[in-house]
Parts: structure tokens; sequence; C-alpha cells
């Protein structure tokens, strides 16, 4: 809860000194007349989201919030620009050019809402899905760890080979066979099993497994995007 206050304590800050700059520049206009009043409340708006904008996705540490920084932070300036017009305007007594931009303002930042949060929830959507589609890296990771603990000599170093080769392996991008991975999976157990037990030629023959299920598994997903 602090750190929440504590974030949201700029914004607010860039906002009630712009609005009060202006409120003591022009006390009576603002207080007297409307269009002024919304102006110096759009403009003291987008200075505050402008200095919202790269802090959100700092703070939420998702890849969805932290991919609309740069977007959110351009349209926050743009609206910035234009409700800055219409204060001048305002000021300069030209009511319906301030109205006009005012409307836009006002407009801009339900397009900005919508943008930012169509952005997050594409860009959290990739995110998840490549997190789902690293399952080489952990293969790679699991075969560094037997190796870790594995006491055998000559079986030790062709581990750690095998898991620097898989580790470039294609990501299959949710379109392998499950299967494939249920079988590498069941023959990295039965590898671990046999460096356990000390087993050095049961544990060879099931990497010679594993290296030939490696290479079907490329084979299948170039069959499979070929097809696309």
């Amino acid at each position: 809860m602090k750190n929440s206050m504590l974030w949201m304590l700029l914004p607010v800050t860039v906002f009630l000194a712009v609005a009060g700059v202006f409120y003591v520049l022009f006390p009576e206009r603002i207080m007297g007349d409307g269009t002024m009043l919304v102006s110096v409340l759009l403009v003291s708006l987008a200075a505050g989201a402008l200095a919202w904008s790269p802090l959100a996705g700092g703070r939420q540490g998702d890849a969805g919030m932290i991919g609309t920084i740069g977007i959110s932070t351009v349209l926050s300036a743009v609206l910035l620009l234009i409700a800055g017009a219409g204060i001048a305007l305002a000021i300069a007594g030209v009511e319906r050019g301030a109205m006009a931009l005012n409307v836009v303002t006002a407009a801009g930042f339900v397009a900005l809402f919508i943008v930012s949060q169509a952005t997050a929830g594409t860009i959290g959507r990739i995110s998840k899905k490549h997190e789902l589609k690293s399952g080489h890296t952990a293969w790679a990771e699991r075969l560094e760890s037997i190796a870790r603990s594995c006491d055998l000599p000559r079986l030790r170093p062709r581990l750690l080979k095998l898991a620097g080769e898989t580790r470039f392996l294609a990501s299959d991008e949710g379109v392998a066979s499950q299967q494939f991975n249920q079988r590498i999976a069941g023959i990295l157990d039965t590898v671990a099993d046999a460096v356990r037990r000390g087993d050095e030629d049961g544990a060879e023959y099931q990497l010679k497994r594993l290296r030939n299920l490696f290479s079907e598994r490329e084979s299948e997903l170039m069959n499979l995007r070929s097809k696309v």
C-alpha cells in the first residue's frame, strides 16, 4: 500500500503543480470561465499522464505493461501539446477554438486508455506464449543438473555437450506434438535414474535415444511450419 501511494505521488504532484500555477496566474478567469477551467484541468491531467506513463510499466513489472510505456508516453505528449494549445486559445479569448481542442483532448484520453489496454493485453499474451514454448531451455537445464550430480567421468562431458546443443533447439510455438514433450521428459527421467545408479551404458543408450528424439522433433516442426 505504501509503495502504491509513492508511485502515485509524482503524477498527482505534477497535476496539482500545473493546475496551481494557472490558478495563481488567472484566478478570476478560471473561476468565472468554464472553458478556461476545463482547459486548465485538461492540460494538468495531460501533464500528470505524461509523468505517469513511464512509471506504470516499471511498477507493474509485467511485460504487457512495460510494452505500453512507449505508446502511452507518445500519446500523452501529443495530448499535452493539444491541451496546451487549447489553454493558449482560452487565454487569448478564442473560446470556440479552445472548446474544440478541449473536446479533442478529452477524446484523446479515451483513445489513450483503449490503446494502452489493448497493447498491454496483446503483449502480455505474446509474452506468455513465449514463456510456454521454452521447453528446450528446461530440458537443457535438466541435463546440466544431471551432469552436475554425475560421478561418471566419461558420461559427464557428454551430458553437458547435449545440454548445450539442446539450448539451440527450435521453439515449438505450440505446434509440436505434446507426445514429443512427454517422451523427452520420460527419457530425461530415465537418464537421471541411470546416473544415480551408476549405469553408464544405460545412460549413454538413453542419451542416444534422446538425441534421436530431438532430431525427430526438429523434423516435425519444420514440416508443420512449412504447412502454415
